[in-house]
């Protein structure tokens, strides 16, 4: 079986893919929802989709073309500190607001300026989330070289992303999820 298809049936026989009435973290509503966090407790699927997504980044950037990784949090975070395990690349993480105790910081984790890194998260529906953080990321002076989701449920491109000529990569789309399910949208 491929994995493709795998990993639909796992989604949807582990409960990880939800019907219903659902606002999307970009205020949007949807009759579905993707519950990704649900991942973690699966370890051997966890570790599947982190190995799928090493080599992707592997083969699509380089492990030579980029300095570190940066996550999404919050969910975004646990499969990108496993992806920084495995690539060996230090990892920084993009806070969606800035900590008012403590540093103050915005960005946590070791960086300098002019350093590439990749954008990992487990679900992209408009790229607002993954938007901000590219600014933040710019205003730090770190260049974004591509962007890694393992799941895509974006029907139309990020005009900012696009514009940025940045590529996204995915693990699968929504699209192909609810096709090897036999589900119409």
């Amino acid at each position: 079986m491929c994995f493709k298809k795998e990993l639909a049936l796992f989604l949807r026989d582990n409960d990880m893919i939800k019907f219903g009435n659902f606002k999307l973290s970009s205020g949007n509503v949807s009759n579905f929802y993707l519950d990704m966090r649900m991942l973690y407790g699966y370890p051997q699927q966890f570790y599947k989709i982190t190995q799928r997504l090493l080599k992707m980044i592997i083969n699509k950037t380089g492990l030579g073309n980029f300095d570190c990784i940066t996550a999404i949090p919050t969910s975004g975070l646990i499969i990108t500190s496993a992806l920084a395990l495995e690539s060996m690349k230090p990892l920084i993480y993009v806070r969606n607001y800035k900590k008012k105790y403590g540093m103050s910081k915005q960005i946590e984790g070791k960086m300098s300026k002019n350093v590439r890194t990749v954008i990992i998260d487990d679900v992209m529906t408009t790229g607002e989330s993954i938007e901000k953080c590219i600014k933040m990321l710019r205003k730090n002076s770190i260049i974004v070289t591509d962007i890694y989701i393992i799941v895509n449920r974006n029907s139309k491109p990020n005009k900012f992303i696009e514009s940025e000529k940045i590529c996204i990569h995915e693990v699968i789309h929504v699209d192909e999820i609810f096709k090897f399910l036999n589900i119409r949208k």
